[in-house]
Parts: C-alpha cells; sequence; structure tokens
C-alpha cells in the first residue's frame, strides 16, 4: 500500500490525491451520514461497475488514517473535523469529503 501525502492545491479535493477527474462511472455513489460519528456507509446499488471496492480516509495534512475494502467504514476512532475520503472500485477512482464529529 503506497501512502499519499495530501496537499490543497486551489481548493479542489481531486488534486490532492491525484485524482484528476471523478470516474463518471462511480457517479451515483453515496457516502451517508454525512456528518458521521460512528459508521460511514457507501451506497453503490446505482453502480454498475465491477471490481474490488477501497476506501481510504485521509485527514487535511493528506495522511492516510484508515483503509477498508468494504462499503462500510468505522470512523468511530478518526479525530474529528473535516476528512477526504478515495473509494476505488476496479478501474475507477473518486473522491469526496466527510465530516467526523464526536
Amino acid at each position: 500500500d503506497a501512502d499519499y501525502n495530501l496537499k490543497v492545491i486551489g481548493g479542489d479535493v481531486k488534486n490532492i490525491i491525484g485524482v484528476s477527474t471523478n470516474s463518471p462511472e462511480l457517479e451515483g455513489l453515496i457516502a451517508f451520514p454525512n456528518p458521521v460519528s460512528g459508521i460511514l456507509n457507501f451506497d453503490v446499488s446505482s453502480i454498475n461497475v465491477d471490481g474490488t471496492m477501497s476506501v481510504t480516509i485521509y485527514d487535511l495534512l493528506g495522511k492516510k488514517i484508515k483503509t477498508a475494502q468494504d462499503t462500510k467504514i468505522d470512523v468511530s476512532d478518526i479525530a474529528a473535523g473535516l476528512h477526504y475520503y478515495r473509494v476505488e472500485i476496479g478501474l475507477y477512482t473518486t473522491v469526496g469529503k466527510v465530516m467526523i464529529i464526536k
């Protein structure tokens, strides 16, 4: 597993983790609840893409915090605040923001 150092460039979340654009194939992916204090869920019911799903959570400084290979990730042990997630399914990638609360 490679570690990514995230850096905000012009406020564009996609640039900070090396994704030039979100994959249109993952456009229907929904992360909920947001804000979250326990389990962050990813609804992939509208996604028609084959492959293993991987979710990685990053803090605002670019440190990889946690990775899971599931549609759910427990964020209760992550510090409160704004974080980024990166979802990969097969060859496709999308990124977004999540607010973790306590």
